[in-house]
């Protein structure tokens, strides 16, 4: 018989986040541990260093999760919205958090305990099949930015960056210069310029601090460009 997720408490219906596999008997499990926490933008939801405790589901919101070097300059490693989690690569590695979560905008989380977590991947064994899934669809993207810092150029860096956040995040959010660095692995005034260049080849345009692509074709034909 095919297996018919429940209505998860735990992120909003049909995101197809992490407990979306489970019985509506786990659900269940899952809806009394939780509790829900509330971060604004740029409250740390863990620090690098930090024991994890449980896992971070994100309800409403955007969670960046960060490195930082000693200069001080951010390398942006993820972003994560509604129906996504953080912090289980550390929490089932049994080690300490290698980077920082930090509120990217005003956001809700569910914190889910370790002791409901290490219950649930006893009693589910799907659940364990669902974050070798996830883990693999990570390597899968950080091969593909470690390529694409290897192989391209700022410029299509850059380009491949806006495509990036226009599709999986909202269209008409103020992604700063330095967020779009930080993604791309560059310096923000060299994202500056080349939005100067994309916007005078009428690829993208500006209204305020917000990025509208208008010729998605070649901005993505750039994006390409090795």
């Amino acid at each position: 018989m095919q297996h018919n997720p429940a209505r998860c408490p735990v992120c909003r219906e049909g995101l197809g986040g992490f407990f979306c596999v489970l019985d509506p008997e786990h659900i269940n499990d899952i809806d009394r541990s939780k509790t829900t926490k509330s971060f604004r933008t740029g409250e740390v939801v863990f620090e690098r260093g930090d024991s994890p405790q449980g896992l971070f589901c994100i309800v409403d919101g955007l969670i960046k999760v960060e490195t930082e070097q000693e200069e001080g300059k951010s390398h942006i490693l993820r972003l994560a919205g509604p129906g996504e989690s953080i912090g289980y690569r550390a929490l089932f590695g049994r080690r300490r958090y290698e980077a920082r979560a930090v509120a990217h905008e005003d956001s809700k989380v569910h914190f889910i305990p370790r002791s409901t977590i290490d219950d649930l991947m006893i009693k589910q064994p799907q659940l364990s099949l669902k974050f070798l899934e996830l883990l693999s669809e990570d390597i899968k993207q950080a091969e593909e930015r470690l390529c694409a810092a290897t192989d391209k150029d700022s410029a299509s860096r850059i380009a491949e960056t806006i495509l990036f956040l226009d599709s999986n995040y909202t269209p008409d959010k103020p992604w700063t210069r330095k967020d779009i660095a930080d993604w791309a692995g560059t310096t923000p005034e060299t994202v500056m310029r080349q939005l100067t260049q994309l916007e005078n080849q009428g690829m993208i345009a500006s209204e305020g601090r917000r990025i509208l692509i208008t010729d998605p074709s070649s901005l993505n034909q750039v994006a390409q460009t090795l």
